[in-house]
């Protein structure tokens, strides 16, 4: 089995994943559980001889889960846990107004989002100016820079490599 709906997957958009039973078993039945225990719906197409296309949509973040098997035997490493995240959901606020040589903090909360990796640069001038994270619990974080010249500066949020809307 491989597929990116078999990893981190995003909310509200389509995850797939395939399964290649070896020989002739049956068909696959997949079963797949939501973090509020609903059941997620699941086609199945086939695509080719021996091979089986899965599409699901997740609705809720959490971690859901993913039982296959195929003909009646549980497919090796089933179930699978799978986290869904929304990066709409991450809010970064509080950015505080900017002096050259003082820092300057905003907030990022990550608590709604999911699991995931948050990328964070900021920039002036299309060079990258350090910043410092605070985590402060509960997937919350206090971030500051130190500009250095009087110039616009750039923040720039990804949460699992996409952009973070940014409410200043």
């Amino acid at each position: 089995m491989k597929g990116d709906g078999l990893e981190k997957i995003p909310v509200g958009r389509r995850a797939t994943f395939t399964i290649e039973p070896e020989g002739r078993l049956g068909s696959p039945e997949v079963k797949i559980t939501g973090p509020t225990k609903a059941v997620v719906h699941s086609s199945i197409q086939i695509p080719s001889d021996n091979k089986f296309l899965v599409e699901y949509v997740p609705t809720d973040v959490g971690d859901h889960t993913v039982e296959v098997s195929v003909g009646g035997v549980v497919v090796p490493g089933s179930p699978f846990l799978v986290k869904a995240y929304d990066a709409s959901k991450v809010r970064v606020t509080d950015i505080t107004p900017g002096i050259r040589g003082k820092p300057v903090y905003f907030s990022i909360d990550a608590s709604g989002g999911g699991a995931g990796n948050l990328e964070i640069i900021v920039s002036v001038g299309g060079r990258n100016v350090p910043n410092y994270v605070q985590a402060e619990g509960n997937a919350k974080f206090k971030v500051n820079f130190r500009p250095q010249e009087a110039a616009p500066h750039t923040i720039s949020v990804r949460f699992n490599g996409e952009s973070v809307p940014s409410k200043f």
